[in-house]
């Protein structure tokens, strides 16, 4: 249960579940009001400490859709990706790379399921962690980038070729 943003008690069935909570709710005064109230924001090594550190990480999609690299960061470290059901998420990650719920009774239901059945969460995060590393580490992205840059110049030095010779 939260107050403006701000967890003040968890809920019976969440009592035996270690939670760090961090809400954006994008009322300025509420997302104010939980920033002064809660810890504040880890730095980048606590943060891949905490990632590293969590069994499920509950991540969505923006609410454009867009995958941001946390789903990336949580796969990469060990974390299972809890998320919302989104075409999204089904377009980039292959099937059993993360775990999708569909409302509330949902979230529940995979949540402690994961939590009951720690080698299929295992067999998730171990894909999921494969997945990451066979090709998409940033490593990854900037070949991917300086691969379409050398290719977008080889095309536009082609098309001045072409034209100056016509």
């Amino acid at each position: 249960y939260c107050l403006l943003g701000v967890p003040v008690l968890k809920r019976k069935q969440y009592l035996g579940i270690r939670v760090r909570w961090r809400s954006w709710t994008g009322n300025r005064i509420k997302d104010a009001f939980a920033a002064l109230m809660m810890r504040p924001r880890a730095s980048e090594k606590k943060y891949v400490s905490l990632i590293s550190e969590t069994a499920v990480w509950l991540n969505g999609p923006s609410p454009l859709g867009l995958i941001s690299t946390r789903f990336f960061e949580c796969m990469a470290v060990g974390a299972v990706v809890l998320t919302s059901s989104t075409p999204g998420v089904r377009k980039v990650f292959p099937e059993g790379t993360y775990v999708e719920f569909d409302g509330a009774a949902d979230f529940r239901e995979k949540l402690f399921w994961l939590i009951d059945n720690p080698a299929i969460a295992d067999a998730i995060r171990n894909r999921a962690r494969s997945f990451v590393y066979r090709g998409h580490t940033w490593q990854h992205r900037v070949q991917q980038f300086t691969d379409r840059m050398a290719k977008l110049r080889t095309d536009v030095e082609a098309r001045r070729t072409e034209e100056s010779s016509s």
